[in-house]
């Protein structure tokens, strides 16, 4: 039962990470994803981030970033700042088990395989600079030296492409911590230097996940008046089902953008939170 009980509490801690990575609510860090497919990484190799924010990330440290590797083995090796400004620190690391039965002699083979890890920072003053961090292979020798550009800007002064995000005829930030106006018109203003590609509202589904859908400039959407949703996950020795009903199901408004001076696409990501105090399901 010990033993049962912790494996669904690690299944518990793993989709409450699914959940702060798909959410995607970090608004002070904006990325560029790279795949290197030929060494199987995954990264982002240009972060926009603020000065001075300390607590951004589930993981700590003002942005965060992940690495996500393919190849058996490999996991991320020396991480440095070409700053002492931009402090950096690997504050993740996840792996991954599988296990395959050798037909001849009847045995289990269980494997190891470095997933993925996640880098934090902190930046103590504005300026550009490098992270540098290696990919090492199961025998520790150095598959390839990737590089990520961290451009950080004075807090208050971030680089948002938002002029002005209005929701009902008001500023967003009147609608916090939630709202109890179900629909209203969303009007979306961009500074000069960005094109506005697309405007999307997303809810969860039944499974939890965030869907999208493009919605028009200057017309009425309707927020989520409820989110109910479940997880479930078998085990050796069970399973485990997890459901919730939010007391404030949360719409996601993700507006694309391009900066037309250097042409980079890049989305911004914001909330909106509608009280909802009905419960959606009977107790079991």
């Amino acid at each position: 039962m010990k033993k049962y009980r912790k494996t669904a509490m690690q299944g518990i801690v793993l989709a409450a990470l699914a959940f702060l990575l798909s959410m995607n609510m970090e608004m002070k860090v904006n990325a560029e994803t790279k795949k290197d497919s030929g060494n199987g990484v995954e990264y982002e190799d240009s972060i926009d981030m603020s000065v001075g924010y300390a607590n951004d990330s589930s993981y700590g440290g003002g942005a965060v970033t992940y690495i996500y590797l393919d190849m058996d083995g490999d996991r991320v090796g020396k991480v440095t700042s070409s700053n002492p400004n931009l402090l950096v620190k690997k504050t993740r690391e996840s792996y991954s088990n599988t296990t395959t039965k050798d037909w001849e002699t009847n045995q289990k083979i269980t494997k190891n395989n470095y997933r993925s890890a996640y880098l934090s920072f902190f930046a103590k003053k504005a300026g550009e600079y490098t992270v540098t961090f290696e990919v090492l292979k199961a025998d520790g020798s150095v598959r390839c030296t990737k590089n990520i550009q961290v451009k950080a800007v004075a807090s208050g002064s971030y680089a948002s492409p938002i002029k002005s995000i209005k929701y009902n005829g008001k500023n967003l930030y009147n609608y916090y911590p939630y709202t109890t106006i179900p629909s209203g018109k969303l009007s979306v203003k961009l500074k000069k230097q960005y094109k506005r590609l697309s405007i999307e509202v997303g809810v969860r589904n039944k499974s939890g996940k965030v869907t999208y859908k493009k919605v028009e400039n200057n017309k009425k959407i309707k927020l989520a008046k409820k989110a109910v949703y479940s997880y479930s996950y078998n085990f050796s020795n069970g399973s485990a089902e997890y459901t919730y009903d939010e007391l404030f199901p949360t719409t996601y408004i993700r507006i694309t953008y391009q900066n037309r001076k250097t042409g980079k696409v890049n989305t911004w990501t914001t909330c909106l939170y509608y009280l909802n105090k009905k419960q959606s399901w009977k107790n079991k």
